[in-house]
């Protein structure tokens, strides 16, 4: 959302000018443009709050109706399962802020359904659909697009080995490589600028980004807000009801023994277990892997699960199992949101005591929140990573924690020269470690001297008396005691503010 908003500010020369000294614009056609895409035309219109639930109602339109529309393919009797694939809208994935990889996820039943439409005759506004698809899954992300053309692969390559088993090797290589050679044509814009990304690449990689059986098997991909031990049960019915549903089409493909097109997306499920046990790091970029593929071999058997010819008793209680435990996550997890939403609350209530334009640090002591009383807000989870975020999505801000713009395949870069993260940093710590160190009094001198720039504030967030005897913390009130001063404090102490005394 703060970038977003720098985004939309860039378009007035007068706005710009806060951010040129401190970012640049990517001039390379790369991924991760989707989420600004949406939430920029929502700044413009809405509250940063209003913005926010529009931008993840979106999100969540988008997963709903793509497995509607990809259930619709199969018959009526599949869109009753849509509850159950609902389950896994909401995953860590979405939470810890990898906005642009879970569109490409919500995008992918899409591109799905649109290519099995396809089977039933070409028309010129499917492979329009179809071509805008993987182009968008191109500006989501990569990994996306990845996977949506190992389904398109393995669809068109099995359902050719069942032309080749009914009407012989002729009718099925005509059929496979027709299919393989649309799809290249309405792809290829996509898979070129992917390419390219490719060649570019320059991170690091995860030495062990693979997933456990325990973590598979529990569907800790769902734990986003828990408190205690018994959140998990939820996850857990919701694995072992996936789980089940696959035993029952197991035993019921090997009862009937037909040889049944769709089962191309078994072939994609089978695969995507084998990548989450041993994930393509090099492609993957190794940010999180673990995280951005875990609940993706449940998502991928519910789309198997779609082709089945269960009976309406299993139908039923399927739904209304997925139904009841979606009410159980969300009883679960309200009461969490309403306590970090208080916190981020009186996060941005300091908003006012900031001019616009002004550059501010942040050390934020306490990425998991804690209550008032003290008590942790979540477990497990850094929810408040970035809460400062909603400071600069409100109002034209030069903020130190824009993670997104230290990596060079997003819309906005950071310039070296001005870098906080960099030019605040000492013996190679920064801010961003816990407790935060920062080196406040040389930026100015680091970035150019008399030429070089300020922080006009200092926002120190759950900031609590623990960490006053720690050699960080003394380094950073020694720094404001002689330059700043106190001009905020929120409610529960939150959020203290400090300004520059030269400002």
């Amino acid at each position: 959302m703060y970038n977003s908003r720098i985004l939309l500010d860039w378009l007035s020369p007068e706005l710009r000018a806060i951010y040129t000294p401190f970012l640049q614009i990517n001039d390379k056609i790369d991924p991760n443009w989707l989420t600004n895409l949406i939430q920029i035309p929502l700044l413009r219109f809405l509250p940063v709050p209003m913005a926010e639930k529009a931008f993840f109602a979106t999100y969540l339109a988008i997963f709903a109706f793509g497995l509607r529309f990809l259930a619709r393919q199969f018959g009526t009797s599949a869109m009753m399962l849509v509850p159950l694939g609902m389950l896994f809208a909401w995953n860590q994935l979405v939470f810890k802020g990898f906005t642009n990889n879970s569109l490409s996820f919500a995008l992918l039943p899409w591109i799905i359904g649109t290519w099995i439409k396809l089977w039933h005759g070409y028309r010129t506004i499917d492979l329009l659909r179809l071509a805008m698809l993987f182009l968008m899954l191109f500006f989501a992300h990569p990994i996306g697009l990845v996977f949506s053309l190992v389904a398109v692969v393995c669809l068109t390559v099995w359902k050719g080995m069942g032309l080749y088993r009914k009407d012989g090797f002729r009718e099925a290589r005509l059929f496979v490589t027709d299919q393989l050679a649309i799809g290249l044509l309405v792809a290829h814009p996509a898979i070129l600028l992917t390419v390219h990304f490719f060649l570019r690449q320059n991170w690091s990689k995860e030495k062990d980004a693979r997933l456990t059986n325990t973590n598979l098997l529990d569907l800790l991909s769902l734990k986003t807000m828990w408190l205690t031990p018994v959140d998990r049960i939820p996850a857990i019915v919701a694995a072992a009801l996936m789980l089940t549903l696959l035993g029952v089409g197991l035993y019921r493909s090997w009862q009937t023994r037909k040889w049944l097109v769709t089962d191309g997306l078994l072939v994609f499920w089978l695969l995507t277990v084998y990548w989450v046990f041993n994930p393509p790091t090099a492609i993957s970029g190794g940010l999180e892997v673990s995280t951005r593929l875990a609940f993706l071999p449940f998502m991928t058997l519910f789309f198997w699960l779609l082709t089945l010819p269960f009976s309406e008793k299993t139908y039923k209680i399927a739904a209304f199992s997925a139904l009841g435990i979606l009410l159980v996550f969300t009883a679960l997890r309200l009461p969490v949101w309403a306590r970090a939403s208080d916190l981020a609350e009186e996060v941005v209530s300091c908003s006012d005591a900031i001019d616009e334009g002004s550059t501010v640090l942040v050390l934020n002591y306490d990425w998991q929140g804690k209550r008032p009383d003290g008590k942790p807000i979540a477990r497990d989870i850094w929810l408040f990573m970035h809460v400062d975020g909603y400071l600069g999505a409100g109002k034209s801000l030069v903020l130190s924690d824009n993670y997104e713009a230290n990596f060079w395949y997003f819309p906005l870069i950071e310039r070296w020269e001005t870098n906080m993260y960099k030019q605040t940093d000492k013996d190679g710590i920064n801010f961003d470690h816990r407790p935060p160190r920062a080196n406040i009094l040389d930026y100015n001198r680091r970035t150019g001297g008399d030429r070089g720039q300020n922080i006009d504030y200092v926002l120190m967030l759950s900031y609590r008396d623990e960490f006053a005897q720690h050699p960080y913390t003394k380094e950073i009130f020694d720094q404001l005691n002689g330059a700043y001063k106190q001009v905020f404090v929120s409610e529960h102490k939150r959020a203290i503010l400090y300004k520059r005394l030269s400002k």
